[in-house]
């Protein structure tokens, strides 16, 4: 069964908090967070770190929205979701961040999304709902194994 690394904005749309995503998105992230919680593909790392970049976005108590609800999920099944190790360099970047010109470009903050996605290894998808720069850098992180499921391509900046 493919594994999931699902970047914040899937959780910030299902949580209705992204003014650009339309309804048919909306409605493709809360079903794609209802499926990865009955399936519990869900990836998270040792340390926490993307359950902190969750709370950022969501709600403690798993309310109102539907973020909210998979992030209280999440918490509450880490000890039994897959779980990777995000080992960091000296200088701060993730070991598992792929070492290729082409992704230097990667906005700090999805860098996460991406180790994890690399730590997990076959089969695990990175998912993002409306985040551009994972299509800017599509043909790079394929090019690196990285799969990234969207969401809502419609919505998605071209280059």
């Amino acid at each position: 069964m493919t594994r999931h690394v699902v970047d914040e904005n899937v959780l910030v749309v299902a949580n209705q908090g992204a003014s650009h995503a339309d309804d048919a998105c909306l409605e493709r992230c809360i079903d794609f967070l209802l499926q990865c919680t009955e399936r519990r593909t869900l990836v998270l790392d040792e340390g926490y770190e993307i359950l902190r970049k969750y709370a950022t976005h969501c709600s403690w108590s798993g309310q109102p929205g539907v973020g909210d609800e998979f992030f209280l999920w999440a918490q509450t099944n880490a000890p039994q979701l897959h779980r990777v190790t995000l080992g960091k360099t000296a200088a701060g970047e993730y070991v598992d961040f792929p070492q290729d010109a082409a992704l230097a470009g990667l906005d700090q903050d999805d860098r996460i999304w991406v180790a994890a996605t690399v730590a997990a290894a076959p089969p695990t998808q990175l998912v993002n709902g409306v985040d551009s720069d994972y299509l800017q850098h599509a043909t790079a992180l394929a090019s690196n194994g990285i799969i990234v499921e969207e969401l809502c391509p419609h919505l998605l900046k071209t280059f």
